[in-house]
């Protein structure tokens, strides 16, 4: 079978095999068992130790230099180690093939006769040179052959590869627009190789920057105008709400509005229930009421009457639906629905109140037991001193809260005000009831951001004049 034996074919089935984590056999002055630490797999694990004995790991010179912190200089050739078994598994193998893997623990030894052609295979193969090498004690025919002579011409004749152009195209990216990008194929081995092109190369010389091909998959393929990851991140933007920037006050006084009411309520209904382990004393739904009363006490929905008009109805509606239906999922629907129709019915709307409605379908035994007297307690309850703590400390600390609207005068009436530049409070009414849908900011507090906007574009037009109201 030796003469059919083709030299670039068994080193190409070599570089195949060993990139497939297989074990491959160096033919030489003593033959080699060589496995590749990065791509090794079980299979190949179980190859080596059946065929080969006195385990070395073998590193090329400047891959050994950097571990043991050394200069170059002084690893001109590969290095070898004696390998401890413990080590011999896919995953351990795997991180001894990274550059910051410590060698202190492993013995330094001399290195086989052929490491030097184990090295240069790992580096054809587009391998890092680190690999587990043993001296063949059997042969091995089903494992893939070649010869330690051969490797050593095609590092030879690699060294002065041809590159043959194949194809190039436009490739836009996002910070040189008219990159373009350039294939070629390798007649030496056939490997695959692309050149990016950025300016025009033409009128200047330009320098050649080798990327590693993680680097540009991972680094330079995402900034291609138009690539999925581009549009995948512009749909990202988009989704996060474009609100107003909020001052540190506003955020600190939400925090503290929120601790203290939380615990004034939680404390207070825990005294009134006496009994806490018996009756629930507080539900979770004042938790997400608490963030509207305190972080945004000048929304609609924060409002008293949102509040508590939202959560008897949805108190309420959830205890029928829970009596009435006998399918937990089904009730829970129909809580919601409910809730939303009442609560749009009575303009309370307030968005935890579905929670509320929930909370008396799936409260378990607790909750339905006290029937629809949970719409009392723990709900109004609980609603009511959550109220009045929000009212005292929005108050003490200078908001306005309850955000009283002022009842415009009548369309005609002498009250209303209708400017002779700008919108009047009938102009308002017309657009909110164009739109249609609810909008959570204050008929007034629109209004005044609205006037306030105007006045600033009338003081841009008139090249930096004040007005004042």
């Amino acid at each position: 079978m030796d003469s059919f034996r083709h030299p670039g074919r068994e080193l190409r089935t070599a570089t195949v095999d060993l990139r497939l984590g297989r074990a491959v056999v160096i033919q030489g002055e003593a033959p080699l068992v060589v496995l590749a630490a990065e791509t090794a797999t079980q299979e190949g694990v179980d190859e080596l130790l059946e065929c080969s004995t006195s385990l070395r790991l073998v590193l090329a010179g400047g891959r050994a230099a950097f571990s043991e912190g050394r200069t170059l200089a002084e690893f001109s050739r590969p290095k070898a180690y004696r390998f401890p078994d413990d080590l011999l598994t896919p995953v351990a193998l795997e991180r001894l093939a990274g550059p910051d893997q410590a060698l202190g623990r492993l013995e330094q030894v001399a290195a086989p006769n052929d490491a030097e052609a184990a090295v240069t295979l790992a580096r054809l193969s587009h391998l890092i040179p680190a690999l587990v090498v043993g001296a063949r004690h059997r042969s091995a025919p089903e494992l893939a052959h070649v010869d330690a002579a051969t490797i050593a011409r095609s590092q030879a004749s690699a060294q002065r590869p041809v590159m043959r152009f194949v194809a190039e195209a436009a490739m836009p990216l996002e910070f040189a627009p008219t990159a373009r990008a350039l294939s070629f194929r390798s007649t030496h081995d056939g490997s695959e190789h692309l050149a990016i092109v950025v300016g025009d190369v033409s009128k200047a010389s330009a320098p050649l920057v080798r990327v590693h091909s993680r680097c540009f998959t991972g680094d330079l393929l995402p900034h291609v105008e138009g690539s999925q990851v581009d549009t995948m991140l512009q749909v990202i933007r988009r989704l996060i709400p474009d609100t107003p920037p909020i001052s540190r006050k506003e955020r600190a006084l939400a925090i503290v509005g929120a601790l203290t009411g939380v615990l004034a309520t939680g404390l207070l209904s825990r005294i009134a229930t006496g009994d806490a382990s018996a009756t629930p004393w507080i539900i979770a739904p004042m938790g997400a009421s608490a963030v509207l009363l305190f972080a945004a006490p000048a929304s609609p929905l924060a409002q008293p009457w949102s509040l508590i008009g939202s959560n008897l109805v949805a108190a309420l509606v959830g205890v029928a639906a829970a009596r009435t239906i006998p399918d937990p999922a089904m009730a829970c629907a129909a809580a919601i629905a409910g809730a939303i129709a009442l609560m749009a019915a009575f303009r309370c709307l307030h968005p935890p109140s579905g929670a509320v409605a929930l909370t008396a379908v799936l409260g378990g035994p607790a909750i339905a037991n006290l029937g629809y007297g949970y719409a009392l307690w723990p709900v109004m309850g609980n609603s009511l001193i959550l109220l009045t703590s929000a009212i005292l400390f929005n108050g003490l600390a200078g908001r306005s809260y309850p955000h009283l609207r002022r009842l415009a005068p009548p369309v005609g009436s002498p009250g209303e005000q209708i400017p002779e530049d700008g919108f009047a409070a009938r102009d308002l009414d017309a657009a909110l009831r164009s739109f249609g849908r609810f909008i959570d900011v204050d008929r007034q507090d629109l209004g005044l951001i609205l006037k306030d906007a105007q006045l600033r574009a009338h003081s841009r037009r008139l090249g930096g004049a004040t007005c004042r109201t």
